[in-house]
């Protein structure tokens, strides 16, 4: 099995991307696939997996009011999508499924967080 530098991760980002991304999601998730590339054998398909699952705690966490747990949750679930691209990027074993799955899941977990995140409670 190829052992992978933090420098080979770094090529698999993308030549552009949001202000958010490039600045506070991508430093983390490029030291996060680095150990997942060398170290483990999750599939790019089962990263988009573990993404939605976060994305979904993060909506329940939002429609239960708990706002700064679903921040967090939510941008978990981001980072994990964004490394679950690297994987695939780095080890050449993205797939028409993987890229629809991961697009299919990237909306459902940003749709279903919008209603909870908007929501205010006028009752407190």
């Amino acid at each position: 099995m190829r052992t992978y530098s933090l420098d080979d991760v770094y090529e698999t980002r993308k030549r552009r991307d949001s202000w958010w991304t490039v600045y506070f999601v991508d430093p983390v998730a490029c030291r996060v696939a680095l150990p997942v590339a060398n170290h483990t054998r999750l599939t790019p398909n089962a990263l988009t997996v573990l993404s939605l699952v976060l994305g979904t705690v993060s909506a329940a966490c939002f429609a239960a009011n708990h706002l700064i747990a679903g921040a967090g949750f939510f941008y978990l679930s981001f980072m994990i999508d964004c490394v679950d691209g690297k994987i695939a990027r780095l080890k050449g074993t993205g797939t028409p499924f993987g890229l629809w799955l991961d697009y299919v899941g990237g909306i459902g977990s940003g749709s279903s967080c919008a209603p909870g995140g908007w929501r205010t409670d006028s009752t407190r």
